[in-house]
């Protein structure tokens, strides 16, 4: 299959799973995540905000905050292609941006070194650790030589066991799942 095919395959598998099963699946994966050794030495925190059927972020973002820790969050630059990693300090600080994914008001940005540990989000991962992303390249771009830990979060349903890798397909360090 081409990604084009499997990106509409994954969409409607986790598109497909009920919204209350998602809701405690993303608790779990949320809660490996919290548990990780990478994130309890941890000073900055990178996660994405979830969007659609993804794996839900809220209880990591809520998690950081609470921590003390710093938490940067992805905003995209659609003219680069390229995700801007800023500093938050509330969920009060969202509001919708590029492709309706909540996004930073205020740019502070963060040094991609200062990042300790990433959350990646995906359509789908492969047991490699490669992910199926929507297309746009901003994660493999921003992976390509980031040197902390990345995490994909992902349902079980849409681990498989290879997928289809271009030559700037980056891989992340690990996959968490329910």
């Amino acid at each position: 299959m081409t990604k084009r095919e499997l990106r509409e395959k994954f969409s409607e598998i986790r598109g497909g799973i009920p919204t209350e099963v998602r809701t405690s699946k993303s608790r779990e994966i949320c809660r490996k995540f919290l548990s990780l050794s990478e994130y309890e030495r941890a000073q900055t925190v990178m996660i994405y905000m979830s969007f659609r059927s993804e794996v839900e972020t809220e209880d990591i973002v809520r998690g950081v905050l609470q921590s003390g820790r710093r938490l940067v969050v992805p905003k995209c630059n659609i003219e680069t292609g390229e995700i801007l990693p800023c500093e938050i300090k509330s969920l009060g600080e969202l509001k919708a941006g590029a492709y309706g994914i909540a996004e930073p008001t205020k740019i502070r940005l963060c040094g991609k070194d200062e990042i300790d540990i990433v959350a990646v989000p995906a359509l789908a991962f492969d047991r490699d650790n490669f992910r199926l992303g929507y297309g746009g390249g901003y994660y493999d771009r921003f992976l390509k030589d980031f040197t902390g830990l990345s995490a994909g979060l992902c349902f079980s349903e849409c681990m498989t066991d290879k997928l289809p890798r271009g030559r700037f397909d980056v891989r992340t360090d690990t996959v968490l799942t329910d």
